[in-house]
């Protein structure tokens, strides 16, 4: 069951309900709300539910920000899952019991003239508790990307930081230094779509 409504001129807010029984012992329901909120051009998302499988019970909250201040195109996010948080038989959320926190800002041009018609420069951080880690893996992010009028565009992404991930043959958590490259090309030649993208890690 989903119903939504319409409030401050161009914000939504919903409720969200799904369910299914075989049994008084074999069931699982689902009950959730969201909201988007629109000021200009800035937006948050926010969107909370609770789950009860068998009498387990669980909760999961996650939030989006994208917004302009003064130049500046900022967007944020924070996700939380908690482990106990279990909608299987009704729908699939991933990792349940992880934490995500991400925080990218920078400045946003548009020019008038030139061969460049946008550019958008930022920085920012990431920070992800995967489920049974004891510790945060904290990644730094910077990214560069230009739109050219000739409807070509490119994006240059380098992160770096200190990542934790699960060892199968330590049988623990173990973590380490990572650092990642990613240069993507798009643009329009001769009629045709043409995207190429180069990794490193």
């Amino acid at each position: 069951v989903r119903a939504k409504r319409r409030v401050l001129g161009n914000s939504v807010v919903g409720l969200l309900g799904s369910g299914m029984s075989v049994g008084k012992d074999d069931y699982n329901y689902a009950i959730g709300g969201d909201a988007v909120l629109r000021k200009g051009a800035s937006q948050l998302i926010a969107q909370g539910g609770m789950s009860n499988r068998n009498g387990k019970q669980g909760w999961a909250f996650s939030s989006g920000y994208r917004g302009f201040n003064k130049g500046l195109l900022t967007m944020g996010a924070y996700e939380a899952v908690g482990d106990s948080f279990d909608v299987q038989d009704i729908g699939f959320v991933p990792w349940a019991g992880r934490q995500k926190v991400t925080f990218i800002t920078g400045p946003y041009w548009n020019f008038r003239t030139g061969p460049v018609q946008e550019m958008y420069a930022a920085a920012g951080l990431a920070r992800t508790r995967d489920p049974g880690s004891p510790r945060w893996s904290t990644l730094g992010y910077l990214s560069l990307n230009p739109n050219l009028r000739s409807r070509w565009g490119g994006n240059l992404e380098v992160t770096f930081g200190r990542n934790y991930e699960y060892d199968d043959i330590k049988g623990r958590y173990a973590g380490y230094y990572y650092r990642g490259f990613d240069f993507g090309l798009w643009g329009l030649l001769r009629g045709n779509n043409v995207n190429a993208n180069c990794s490193y890690s």
